[in-house]
């Protein structure tokens, strides 16, 4: 009996995981700083979004210069601020802000750091404790000893 075989690929194509966000901008008056925070939202529920991580500036800074423009900063929350030139008028270029994920290994790693952090805190608590203890108990054997040095 002959057999016809008839075969197809499977090619699986994986696609980085990014945050996506909603770009912030501003319009304000000439010479005056302004302020906008882009939002971020994980692209991924099992890949989050990195809190630990301070926000930056696309080249990992938090204050960049743009000849002819001003000056941008990026605080630790976020909040993009832009001062301009003082003769600058018109659209800045804007910044790139940049947010990390967490892979799955960074999350376990974490974990396993504040455990370790958490024990870490339970010993020194109980070493701290029981110091104590010892310096009280031996308070009380010297006060004991003066009294009965003094009868």
């Amino acid at each position: 009996m002959l057999q016809i075989y008839y075969t197809r690929t499977y090619t699986p194509i994986v696609t980085p995981v990014k945050p996506e966000g909603t770009p912030a901008e501003s319009e304000g008056p000439k010479g005056q700083p302004q302020t906008g925070t882009p939002v971020f939202v994980p692209g991924n529920p099992n890949v989050p979004i990195d809190e630990t991580v301070k926000r930056t500036f696309d080249d990992g800074t938090t204050e960049k210069k743009v000849p002819g423009e001003g000056i941008y900063t990026i605080d630790e929350n976020g909040k993009v601020t832009f001062t301009p030139e003082p003769d600058f008028i018109g659209k800045a270029t804007g910044v790139t802000v940049k947010r990390v994920i967490r892979t799955e290994r960074q999350q376990q790693l974490l974990t396993h750091q504040r455990f370790i952090l958490i024990l870490y805190s339970l010993i020194k608590m109980v070493t701290h404790f029981h110091q104590q203890k010892m310096e009280l108990n031996l308070l009380k054997i010297s006060q004991d000893t003066r009294l009965l040095k003094l009868k």
